[in-house]
């Protein structure tokens, strides 16, 4: 994507490196698809690069149990449509801008910073509204697929 442009002119930064280190973590081998405990009782599988697919039942029933989560994606989408205006998102960006975005705002979250202007942006709403954005960019406009190419982004989501 480099060099080229969005619909205002600017240009799109290269973000060649994000592409790179995903190559790097495919070259991983997958460690053991077994669940982990946290002493708080919870259960969650361990993470691994690849591995078969899994067939997990759609429950979006469990979102709203979860109304922090939804209310910080919300107020993210409200600051976007306010700032953008409304459905700007949807016009697309590149897959590494969305990359790019999220994890400058979970390095701002785990460090307790924020960038000049933003101190009171919940870094994890900015996390959470990229990754959503991306889910549908993927299935809407897969040409706009710069990391993982539109052939294998639904193929990361077998494997996960």
């Amino acid at each position: 994507m480099a060099g080229q442009q969005s619909p205002d002119g600017a240009a799109f930064e290269d973000h060649s490196n994000i592409k790179k280190a995903l190559e790097e973590f495919r070259k991983g081998t997958p460690a053991e698809k077994s669940e982990t405990y946290a002493a708080t009782g919870a259960i969650r599988s361990k993470l691994y690069a690849g591995g078969e697919g899994r067939e997990f039942p759609t429950r979006l029933d469990l979102l709203f149990k979860n109304r922090e989560g939804l209310e910080a994606l919300a107020e993210a989408f409200g600051r976007g449509n306010h700032k953008y205006g409304r459905d700007n998102w949807m016009k697309g960006f590149p897959e590494s801008v969305f990359v790019q975005h999220m994890l400058d705002h979970l390095i701002h979250y785990v460090s307790g910073t924020s960038d000049p202007g933003e101190e009171h942006i919940d870094q994890l709403s900015g996390v959470l509204w990229n990754a959503f954005t991306l889910c549908w960019l993927r299935k809407h406009k897969p040409e706009l697929l710069d990391v993982t190419g539109p052939d294998l982004g639904p193929e990361l989501d077998r494997k996960s």
